[in-house]
C-alpha cells in the first residue's frame, strides 16, 4: 500500500483519545473517588450529617459527574465547559464561608484542588482543544 492510500485511510478512521484528555478523565475519577471517600468518611463519623437529603444529593452528584466525565471521553465541548464551570462554582461556594469548613473538607480541599488544577489544564491544552473540535463533515 503507498503512503497516500495510508493516508486516506487514516483520515477516514475514528481519531484516538489524545494523551491528554484520557489523563484528565482518569484525574475527574481519581478527584471525585477522593471526594466521594470524605463524604462517606463524614457521614460515618458525624452522626447528624448524614441525612437522606444528603445521601441523595451526593447520589445526584455522582450520577451527573459520571454522566460528564463520559460524555467527555465522547468528544462534547459543551461537557468539558460543563466541567470547568460546576469546577469554579464547588470552589467559589467554599470560598463563600472558609471559616465554616471542617478539617476533613481542608484535608479533602488540599488533596483534590491540584487534581482539579491538572484537570482542566489537561482539557483546556492543545491537544485537547483540537480534539474536541467538531468532526469534519465526510
Amino acid at each position: 500500500m503507498t503512503n497516500a492510500q495510508n493516508n486516506t485511510l487514516d483520515s477516514g478512521s475514528v481519531q484516538a483519545m489524545p494523551a491528554a484528555v484520557r489523563q484528565a478523565v482518569y484525574g475527574m475519577c481519581a478527584s471525585l473517588a477522593i471526594g466521594l471517600a470524605f463524604n462517606v468518611y463524614q457521614f460515618v463519623t458525624v452522626a447528624d450529617s448524614a441525612g437522606l437529603t444528603d445521601v441523595l444529593l451526593t447520589g445526584l452528584f455522582v450520577l451527573v459527574s459520571v454522566a460528564i466525565y463520559w460524555q467527555i471521553a465522547q468528544r462534547r465541548n459543551w461537557a468539558r465547559i460543563a466541567y470547568l464551570l460546576l469546577t469554579v462554582a464547588s470552589y467559589g461556594l467554599g470560598a463563600l464561608d472558609p471559616m465554616g469548613m471542617s478539617k476533613v473538607d481542608v484535608i479533602g480541599l488540599v488533596l483534590t484542588a491540584p487534581i482539579d488544577i491538572f484537570v482542566v489544564v489537561r482539557l483546556f491544552g492543545p491537544t485537547a482543544t483540537h480534539w474536541f473540535l467538531p468532526k469534519p463533515l465526510q
